[in-house]
């Protein structure tokens, strides 16, 4: 399956005022390869839509990031929380590096607001991408998915076992101040 790379503003052009919970397949660790593109996987038919989309991040700073993702409808309570998060970080002009004690507030942020963490995904935070660990995946969405999230995909052994780095994470898509 071919997926053609996608604007995040052409995709949700409400993201100013409702924010976007995706599941991502994320990066694999740059020593390794560097983040996937959707032709190096077999995306069964029968899963869900996935999305190759780039989005607009980083404050002025301006990054670019790509994600291989799935639109997740989050709980109502989830919601309100991923709103309030976005409020919290918009303006903040956060890209890829940032400060210990910068990283420690979001992460008291997403514990308090949404009961969640990010300790394996916060070095994907920037302003209007805010990064959880991907086991908190039935705290924010009643859909249900594989217990091996890798399973969403076809790939040989060799993927299967990079998995154990935590290739899945869960992301909140918002609007960014640039």
């Amino acid at each position: 399956m071919t997926l053609k790379l996608v604007s995040s503003w052409d995709l949700w052009p409400d993201l100013n005022y409702r924010p976007r919970l995706v599941l991502d397949f994320g990066e694999r660790p740059h020593i390794l390869k560097p983040a996937p593109t959707p032709d190096e996987y077999t995306i069964p038919s029968s899963s869900r839509e996935w999305l190759y989309v780039e989005h607009q991040a980083g404050g002025v700073l301006c990054s670019h990031p790509r994600f291989l993702c799935t639109t997740l409808t989050p709980t109502p309570p989830s919601l309100i929380g991923m709103h309030e998060l976005t409020k919290l970080w918009y303006g903040r002009n956060i890209m890829l590096t940032t400060s210990l004690e910068v990283v420690n507030q979001y992460q008291k942020n997403l514990q308090d607001l949404l009961g969640v963490d990010c300790n394996w995904s916060y070095p994907a935070l920037q302003e209007g991408v805010y990064p959880i660990d991907a086991e908190c995946l039935p705290m924010l969405t009643a859909e249900t998915f594989p217990t091996n999230l890798d399973d969403l995909f076809k790939m040989d052994d060799a993927d299967r076992y990079l998995g154990c780095l935590n290739r899945w994470r869960l992301l909140i898509i918002s609007e960014n101040s640039d």
